[in-house]
C-alpha cells in the first residue's frame, strides 16, 4: 500500500521492476485513508507505462457502482480511467486475498487475478470501533457530526480515520477535524464560549497524470463540482509531495 514510507518505497521498487502482468489498485470505500492517493497512483503510473509502451495492464476496483464514492466525482474518474486505458471494475468490495492463486475475492465471491496488488490495509481504529462499547449498538448515530463528540460526552471526540470510517465521503477531512477539535479544547481551557459547528469540510488534491492535477473541496452542505484539471494543481501536489517525503527521509518530520 501507499500509507507509510516503508511500504511506499517497496511498492515503488516493485512497480519499477515489473515488465508485464496486471497491477490492481483497489479501494474499499470512501473511508479509505488517503483515498485520492490511490486514484493518483493509478493515473500517474499508467501514463508512465504508456510513455514506455509497457505491456503492464492496470485495473482499478471500486466497491461502489461508480469509479468514486462521491457521486459528483465518479463520472470524472470513470472518464479519466477510460482515456488512460485503465480497466475499471465496479461493485467489487475486496473481502479476502488468495495469495496462493494471486487473486482478490469480492463479497459476492467474484475473483480477479493480479501480479501486483495495491490495497489499503484494515486499520486498528476500525477494530477498536467494532469491538468497543463506547459507541453502543447505534454506532455512528451516537456521533455528533457537527461537534465530533461521542454520545452525551462533552470532552470525548472522534476524528481522523476513526470518524471517516463512520461518516462516508469524508476521507481527507482529518486536518479540518483536528483544527476544529483543538479550537474547542482551547476554548474550554480558556473558559470562553464556543458555539461553532464542524462543517465537514474536505479539500483533496491529486495529480491526474504527469502534467495535470485537480483540487476539489466540499462539505456537509456544499457538494463538490466536477474537477477541472490544471497544470497549477499538478505543480502544487507534486511540490508538496516532494517536500513532504524528502522531509520524512531526512527526519525533519
Amino acid at each position: 500500500h501507499i500509507l507509510d514510507m516503508q511500504h511506499s518505497l517497496e511498492l515503488g521498487k516493485t512497480l519499477e521492476n515489473l515488465t508485464e502482468g496486471t497491477v490492481i489498485v483497489a479501494t474499499n470505500g470512501a473511508s479509505a485513508p488517503n483515498l485520492m492517493g490511490f486514484y493518483e497512483l493509478a493515473l500517474v503510473y499508467k501514463e508512465q507505462l504508456s510513455n514506455i509502451k509497457s505491456k503492464v495492464q492496470v485495473k482499478f476496483t471500486s466497491p461502489d457502482n461508480g469509479a468514486f464514492p462521491v457521486p459528483e466525482l465518479s463520472d470524472f474518474f470513470a472518464e479519466k480511467f477510460k482515456t488512460a486505458g485503465i480497466e475499471l471494475v465496479t461493485d467489487f468490495k475486496v473481502t479476502s486475498i488468495n495469495q496462493k492463486n494471486k487473486e482478490i475475492v469480492s463479497s459476492d465471491n467474484k475473483t480477479i487475478n493480479y501480479d501486483v496488488l495495491v490495497l489499503p490495509p484494515q486499520l486498528k481504529t476500525r477494530e477498536f470501533l467494532a469491538n468497543d462499547e463506547l459507541l453502543g449498538s447505534d454506532g455512528a448515530k451516537n456521533i455528533s457530526k457537527t461537534r465530533l463528540t461521542v454520545r452525551d460526552y462533552d470532552d470525548v471526540y472522534l476524528a481522523g480515520d476513526a470518524y471517516d470510517f463512520l461518516a462516508e465521503e469524508l476521507s481527507g477531512s482529518f486536518v479540518t477535524q483536528a483544527r476544529y477539535i483543538s479550537h474547542r479544547i482551547a476554548a474550554d481551557i480558556n473558559g470562553t464560549f464556543n458555539s461553532g459547528d464542524y462543517a465537514g469540510s474536505v479539500t483533496l488534491s491529486a495529480m491526474t497524470g504527469l502534467s495535470k492535477g485537480i483540487t476539489v473541496s466540499y462539505s456537509y452542505v456544499s457538494r463538490p463540482k466536477r474537477p477541472i484539471e490544471s497544470t497549477a494543481d499538478f505543480r502544487f501536489k507534486k511540490h508538496y509531495s516532494d517536500f513532504y517525503f524528502s522531509s520524512l527521509l531526512r527526519g525533519i518530520i
